[in-house]
């Protein structure tokens, strides 16, 4: 079309050369003027016509022209960069680190430099700003070689990469945040955990837990309420707890064999060297509105709490078992709206559980009306068998946990009237309901944890009234409890018996010797440990010389081939395995406790 036109340009004739009108009259109109005009001509680049065949430049510069720019500043030349066949990056190695490095240096030192100058008109430093973002970003292409990381942390980027966590620009910080999300992912560390574990260790070394605390309130108001509703900044608190939960699996859970106690180095620095845990705690409380942010917290929360015992302890000491009780309540009389909010649930009862469980916080659990609390969501929707209260499953877990081992644990829920309800549970009067809506887990679930309370209730309780009021419910209904407790008896001796002749396949066809030890938690896991609790009920139920229990009891046994002597197997195969963590003196007195009920027939008398 252009050859075609006979019309010529103005502003083509300008650039090349071409004479048009104006350019005659000009001539025409003196030398003077004509030599000015040669003058100007001589100034300017000398164009083609393939000038207007070019691609026109882009008006934005990518990430690659400004990582080139930076390189060109560094001294790094193309040679450095090792190309494949299409000219695509190569493999990464520790040369490709270095200029990663040292290009984010660069363009973060132009950015401080360009701040300072410019100040008060970011328009000038907005460049920089722009820069140092993209370089931000291509540090997180380090996260597909873990390998890496040590010769990261050798270079010194660390303090660097912590000090951008502190940026005046949200922008920047949000992505810097993402970037060390990427690098600690346990995707990305599990190839080299070394890498992973000198990364972790130099955050904490550069100040890296102060400063991503800082990151994630400084999204929020003086009232915890984040400042904008935009995905980006609950994605920027989302991730400084991805990071948490990232370093706290680095590092790893270690348990102590002597206490018995757990510890994690990672999630203890956070909660020592800054206010995360009572962040955490606010976050879940119940007058906040349910969210993404909630929901995670309530996560990061239950791990830290059951990764470290001086983490649980801190908890404690700021009251936050109370804090934890009173977000549990909120389901009193409502039920979760969706699946996010059902973890939420499960979360906190599993932050409740990893607190209450220690022996010194039962009491704590029990004077802040704990019990109470857990067996009104326990008789939720008592009565309808049509329907589970979601809460009911997690508190019947946390009963479980707190009535163990604690006898004013046991008393108080005796006489809150506990037993009707847990009893309902036992009998499996609601197991329909359950299995339909939750799954034949939680089902399962409702009988070993039924049975663990109703044998804890036995092994504790010692008053007579309360005692008398425990075993009065075998003799109601015609023993049907003494029925059930038989059934479930054979049920859970069938699974045992079924994992048994596993084991014994395995040793036969792999050849593995597993030790009596490792047997014995594999059959615990099967059901062996609801076995031993059900065989202990019989005994205590057998040790109270009630003639009508007794017969009752002994003809069921009979009609299931169950003898005596296999129960007495049992328990002496469960005080020979009784842990020894609170000391030899309690161990010494739980043997003795369970050898002391051991069910003999009239006139029976042991074998040795």
């Amino acid at each position: 079309i252009r050859r075609a036109s006979s019309t010529v340009d103005p502003f083509r004739a300008a650039l090349i050369g071409t004479p048009t009108m104006s350019n005659k009259r000009s001539r025409d109109h003196g030398g003077d003027e004509a030599a000015e005009e040669d003058e100007r001509a001589s100034r300017r680049p000398i164009l083609d016509e393939s000038f207007f065949d070019r691609p026109s430049e882009p008006t934005s510069r990518t990430a690659e022209d400004l990582l080139a720019q930076a390189e060109t500043r560094a001294g790094v030349t193309n040679d450095d960069v090792t190309n494949d066949g299409d000219g695509s990056a190569g493999a990464i190695d520790a040369k490709h680190v270095r200029r990663l490095v040292l290009a984010f240096e660069r363009a973060y030192a132009e950015n401080v430099k360009a701040r300072a100058k410019y100040g008060n008109e970011p328009r000038k430093f907005a460049e920089s700003e722009i820069e140092l973002d993209c370089e931000v970003k291509r540090l997180g292409t380090l996260a597909s070689a873990p390998e890496l990381y040590e010769e990261l942390v050798k270079l010194n980027a660390v303090p660097s990469m912590v000090a951008v966590l502190g940026h005046e620009n949200e922008d920047v910080v949000a992505d810097a945040l993402e970037v060390l999300r990427e690098l600690t992912d346990s995707d990305a560390v599990e190839s080299d955990e070394n890498g992973g574990k000198a990364l972790a260790t130099a955050l904490r070394e550069s100040g890296g837990f102060q400063a991503l605390y800082a990151a994630l309130t400084r999204f929020e108001d003086a009232s915890g309420k984040l400042k904008a509703t935009s995905s980006e900044t609950s994605n920027a608190v989302s991730s400084v707890l991805g990071i948490v939960e990232n370093l706290g699996e680095i590092m790893g859970t270690q348990v102590d064999d002597a206490s018995g106690e757990s510890s994690n180095k990672a999630l203890e620095g956070f909660c020592e060297e800054t206010d995360l845990l009572k962040w955490l705690l606010k976050r879940v409380e119940k007058k906040r509105d349910v969210d993404q942010n909630k929901l995670y917290a309530s996560e990061i929360l239950a791990i830290i709490l059951q990764s470290s015992a001086k983490c649980r302890k801190q908890c404690v000491d700021m009251n936050g078992l109370e804090s934890l009780l009173q977000a549990a309540s909120a389901y009193k009389k409502r039920e979760p709206e969706d699946d996010g909010e059902k973890e939420l649930v499960e979360n906190l009862f599993d932050a409740i559980c990893a607190v209450a469980m220690v022996p010194e916080n039962k009491a704590q659990f029990v004077e802040f009306e704990g019990v109470e609390l857990m067996l009104i969501l326990l008789n939720g929707t008592r009565g309808d068998a049509k329907k589970t209260s979601f809460a009911s499953l997690p508190a019947l877990k946390c009963l479980d946990y707190v009535l163990s081992g604690n006898k004013d644990a046991c008393n108080r829920f005796i006489d809150g009237l506990g037993l009707k309800s847990l009893f309902s549970i036992f009998m499996g009067r609601n197991a329909k309901a359950v299995r339909k809506t939750f799954g034949n887990e939680a089902a399962l679930e409702q009988q070993t944890r039924s049975s663990s309370v109703i044998c804890s209730l036995f092994k504790h309780v010692d008053n007579a009234d309360r005692r008398d009021r425990l075993c009065a419910k075998f003799v109601e209904q015609d023993y049907a409890k003494c029925d059930r407790l038989v059934e479930l008896w054979v049920e859970f001796a069938k699974r045992v018996s079924a994992e048994q002749a596993r084991l014994e396949n395995v040793d036969e066809d792999l050849g593995i010797d597993l030790t009596e030890e490792e047997e014995y938690l594999q059959k615990l896991d099967a059901g062996l440990a609801t076995l031993e609790h059900l065989t202990l009920v019989f005994a205590h139920l057998w040790a109270t010389d009630h003639a009508p229990i007794m017969r009752r009891l002994y003809l069921d046994a009979s009609q299931n081939a169950i003898a005596l002597s296999d129960l007495r197997d049992i328990l002496r195969q469960h005080a020979h395995h009784v842990g020894d963590s609170a000391g030899d003196s309690a161990r010494e007195g739980t043997v003795r406790a369970i050898l002391s009920v051991l069910p003999y027939a009239p006139g029976e008398r042991e074998q040795s």
